[in-house]
């Protein structure tokens, strides 16, 4: 009925030796269990000797039943495939249950491979990709020891902000000595602080700064960007001609202009000298680009109001200012849209009977420092000049960008309404960003970084003095929702602040939130 073959014995004999019988083309483990006794079972037993007759000799004299003798040709072999894998599956479980699941990796190591995905790689899942001109150094032996240090130092104050870590945090700051040493002294020789590397240095050593202080504190604040522009100017811009190098000017514009605006500080003249630059190189015509154009004024207008400048030229410069917005809000229709549904019946997740959907959060921010800005800039005019028409249309004005951001909040935190009927009719902004579980969605990272750039919208809402009350308390439900729902700790914190109605500025929080270290 089956083959069996057996492994030879030579001069011993090997007990338990195992062999393989194929039965209808299945493996089974056979065991080969010796000679065995032809004894009766008492006998065998009591290790007596058995005369192995019809009636066994031994019991009868102890007067007890025989129980017979086994067919010794059945017992030669045994199948013991069961127990061989009760076995091995015993052993295996063991070993699994002693070792780690995964190898645990050093905090560093997390924090770098972090930094890359979010800042650097991009992944297609609405992560950032600002720094992508350090792609080349991804390797840590590829870049030169103060530009890797300080990569590590960033890479750790990113991971302790966003896991609100303390152990991260002093790892950070530890890091960030290391690196300004170095960095201090690669800078020493002239044809280091020549090379790009030198900037981008500069650069994650400001990205550290915006993600560890978070009070304004005008020249920390502006130092490791103002040391950027310096080291631009030491290359020569004609040097910055390459994708890369371009791409390191366009993250030096962007950070620049959002430092000096939110120090009330004007813009310095290099600033211009570079987007000159950078003009014959890149789409003149994009919004964000424009957008980041218009912040120089405003920076302006800013610190001469802060240093003091008269009623009747705040009121000239920031209506002109704002019509200068408003065209370029009427541009961005059509190249950055986006769709407003109404809704059938009421819900505490929308503001008003609409929201508003975005293709991603890039468009939806780009669209909300514009009106955020805006809000800013009427709210200067309604202060300038109270009680007059031009105030009147700033108020109205004020009214409308606010709902526009609130109408924004939706499509990132409304998990049961919005979020879902948006993926049931295959929104490309969300398909390939969130999973719908039942009534509610996995918090994928991405979406907790959609949800945390909307907190200095809502906080610039609900700050405003010339914004409804209803509106500002559904602001504050939403920060509190964020925080508990999310897990977004500085929603909450801001929720607090909104709550508490004390007069706090607007670049106050923005430091707090991590400044553009998010927005980027």
């Amino acid at each position: 009925m089956f083959t069996l073959s057996l492994r030879k014995c030579t001069n011993l004999v090997r007990p338990r030796s195992l062999s393989t019988i194929s039965i209808f083309n299945h493996s089974a483990t056979m065991v080969f269990r010796g000679v065995p006794s032809k004894a009766c079972k008492r006998c065998r037993e009591r290790r007596l000797r058995c005369d192995v007759q019809p009636t066994c000799g031994a019991c009868i004299r102890a007067n007890v039943v025989c129980s017979g003798y086994r067919d010794t040709g059945q017992l030669r072999i045994k199948d013991e495939s069961e127990s061989v894998r009760r076995n091995v599956l015993i052993k295996k479980s063991a070993a699994t249950s002693n070792a780690p699941s995964h190898l645990a990796l050093s905090l560093d190591v997390q924090a770098r491979e972090s930094f890359f995905a979010h800042f650097v790689l991009g992944n297609g899942l609405g992560t950032s990709g600002a720094f992508d001109f350090l792609r080349k150094f991804h390797d840590p032996t590829e870049a030169p020891e103060f530009l890797s240090l300080t990569i590590d130092a960033a890479s750790l104050a990113y991971l302790s902000h966003q896991s609100y870590s303390d152990t991260a945090l002093l790892r950070a700051r530890e890091q960030y000595t290391v690196a300004l040493k170095a960095t201090s002294k690669a800078l020493q020789s002239p044809d280091m602080a020549t090379k790009e590397t030198a900037v981008m240095a500069s650069l994650l050593l400001d990205l550290f700064e915006k993600f560890t202080n978070t009070e304004r504190q005008e020249l920390v604040w502006r130092s490791h960007i103002n040391g950027a522009l310096a080291l631009v100017k030491a290359r020569g811009l004609q040097k910055f001609t390459d994708q890369s190098s371009l791409r390191t000017l366009v993250r030096l514009n962007t950070n620049l202009i959002i430092s000096y605006v939110s120090t009330d500080t004007a813009v310095p003249e290099d600033f211009s000298i570079v987007r000159a630059h950078l003009s014959k190189y890149i789409d003149t015509e994009n919004p964000k680009w424009k957008l980041s154009g218009l912040m120089e004024p405003y920076a302006n207008l800013r610190s001469d109001i802060h240093k003091g400048i008269s009623p009747l030229e705040c009121l000239f410069r920031a209506m002109r200012l704002d019509g200068e917005f408003q065209a370029l809000s009427r541009e961005m229709h059509d190249k950055l849209q986006y769709k407003t549904t109404v809704r059938t019946s009421p819900s505490d997740m929308v503001y008003g009977t609409c929201y508003d959907t975005y293709l991603d959060r890039h468009v939806t921010q780009t669209w909300n420092v514009l009106r955020l800005t805006r809000i800013m800039i009427n709210e200067f005019i309604t202060e300038a000049c109270p009680n007059t028409a031009a105030a009147h249309t700033a108020f109205k004005n004020i009214q409308s960008l606010a709902s526009k951001i609130c109408a924004s909040v939706s499509q990132y935190v409304d998990c049961a309404g919005t979020v879902a009927q948006l993926q049931k009719t295959g929104s490309p902004g969300l398909s390939r960003n969130f999973t719908c579980f039942g009534e509610c969605v996995s918090h994928l990272p991405v979406q907790n970084l959609a949800c945390y750039t909307l907190i200095f919208p809502m906080f610039v809402v609900g700050n405003a003095k010339n914004t409804a009350s209803p509106m500002k308390i559904w602001v504050k439900k939403q920060l509190h929702y964020m925080g508990s729902h999310f897990g977004i700790r500085n929603a909450e914190i801001v929720a607090q602040i909104l709550e508490q109605g004390k007069e706090v500025s607007p670049w106050t929080i923005y430091s707090l939130l991590g400044s553009y270290a998010w927005g980027a």
